[in-house]
């Protein structure tokens, strides 16, 4: 609102290409996660929604912001579809509370982010952007440690593709 003047209409609406781009790219980017496996969803979508969330507070143009904004949406549904994937394949004998639990720790994120990124955006908007992609790409570590501690891979598996991305 202060830089780009945009009113709330304005705001709404590039606020809302983030899910507009999971509601459109949900269902192909689903299949690509059954395509190129869980892991590797997981990696690209962290790294591509960080790629795209990191230069958002230094967004010249409401055109710019709407952009990045839409594309980072697209990286978020391939990594929590991939993380969705990794949750119901933990337990497979309980994959009802595996999932309870995966949207617990998730909705309680979202509930602590506003306390720990706004003091830096309050402080500046670019920072706080930054941080965000920041904690987007520790996912990926992580990713590749649940994979390396899983079962054994198989040739020609994701862990080929994992590997290769290393």
């Amino acid at each position: 609102r202060d830089r780009m003047g945009l009113g709330p209409l304005e705001r709404g609406v590039v606020l809302a290409c983030f899910g507009a781009a999971g509601f459109v790219l949900g269902r192909p980017l689903g299949a690509a996660v059954q395509r190129i496996g869980r892991i590797p969803s997981v990696i690209i979508g962290a790294v591509f929604s960080a790629a795209c969330v990191a230069p958002l507070g230094l967004s010249t143009s409401a055109w710019q912001l709407a952009g990045l904004w839409t594309l980072a949406g697209a990286g978020s549904v391939l990594l929590w579809t991939g993380l969705n994937t990794l949750a119901l394949e933990a337990v497979p004998e309980n994959r009802g509370g595996a999932t309870s639990v995966f949207g617990a720790f998730r909705f309680a994120g979202s509930a602590l982010s506003p306390h720990v990124f706004l003091p830096l955006y309050n402080d500046a908007p670019s920072h706080a952007f930054v941080a965000c992609a920041v904690a987007a790409c520790m996912i990926v570590p992580l990713a590749i440690a649940i994979r390396r501690f899983s079962a054994a891979p198989q040739p020609g598996s994701e862990a080929d593709y994992v590997s290769g991305l290393l």
